[in-house]
């Protein structure tokens, strides 16, 4: 899983390039207004790993992840309004350990292990944004929406406490599923044709680990399907 990740994220890294390289710059308004634009940005992600058993005892275990992408778009007006492109990304989560957890029907405690989780998509992106300000400079806040498709996979281990020998192991080996993300977004203009941001927002998916049920009595581990994602980064007209 971890070599196909590694190629899947060279590939769209490439791609991305080759598109703001080999863009037409035509696609320009009047008075220095540039009509195209590229946007890189970065930030955290959390995904959700819910651990139960029958008895009704639960958990939930927060993996961090680092999310990285770049969007290539085109602004429909000159000042704020709406605009659309295509968002092509990773993310890579990965937990050490997680805080130990009780299984009531094993009668033992048990703790998440070398977890390690990612996936890469590609998704058409629709926005608005509300400039506040003036030409020189201000304020803009929007909404973002997203929707494409999505390939991850990930592994992760169950290990019991009182015998680090005793485990058991859930993995997926790369499923394709569709995605969807809402974001709000605040951003700083700096001219006409620059903008730092930041962006709130959830992305819904297949899960990227499957729902894993047996072993150790009950114990039923399954990826929530929502994931928080905080990014900022900046934007620049061409």
């Amino acid at each position: 899983m971890k070599k196909f990740f590694v190629v899947a994220v060279t590939v769209i890294v490439v791609l991305s390039i080759s598109s703001a390289v080999f863009a037409q710059d035509n696609a320009f308004a009047e008075d220095g207004w540039k009509k195209r634009f590229a946007s890189p940005s970065y930030g955290l992600s959390l995904m959700m790993l819910n651990v139960s058993d029958d008895n009704g005892l639960e958990e939930t275990i927060l993996v961090p992840g680092f999310d990285f992408r770049i969007l290539n778009g085109t602004n429909i007006s000159k000042r704020g309004g709406f605009y659309t492109g295509y968002e092509v990304g990773a993310t890579i989560y990965h937990l050490g350990e997680s805080d130990s957890f009780y299984i009531s029907d094993a009668s033992m405690d048990a703790h998440v292990a070398e977890l390690f989780a990612g996936c890469v998509y590609i998704m058409q992106k629709y926005g608005y944004r509300l400039d506040l300000g003036a030409k020189a400079g201000g304020i803009s806040i929007g909404t973002e929406i997203g929707i494409g498709i999505q390939v991850g996979g990930g592994d992760y281990e169950v290990v019991d406490d009182s015998d680090e020998d005793n485990t058991i192991s859930g993995e997926t080996d790369n499923p394709l599923g569709m995605l969807l993300e809402l974001t709000l977004e605040g951003s700083l203009r700096m001219g006409q044709n620059k903008r730092l941001f930041a962006g709130l927002g959830v992305m819904v998916s297949n899960p990227m680990l499957d729902e894993f049920d047996g072993g150790f009595g009950s114990l039923d581990v399954e990826q929530n399907p929502v994931r928080p994602v905080l990014r900022g980064g900046f934007s620049m007209n061409y």
